[in-house]
């Protein structure tokens, strides 16, 4: 936790007025919709993938 303190930081000293900080805001959501909504689909093309890969050694 105290490892994250100096990101948070300067996170926090990023927006210089309150249009930037609803910028910031929004460019989060941007990311966690990519983060949590997109990479778990990809990961589970490639597990799905890689079952049938070994599924046809067999």
């Amino acid at each position: 936790m105290y490892g994250l303190l100096p990101v948070i930081y300067i996170i926090a000293m990023i927006p210089k007025n309150i249009n930037d900080m609803f910028k910031l805001g929004d460019f989060q959501g941007n990311v966690a919709l990519y983060l949590f909504g997109l990479l778990p689909l990809v990961l589970l093309m490639i597990s799905r993938w890689k079952v049938s890969k070994h599924g046809e050694k067999s």
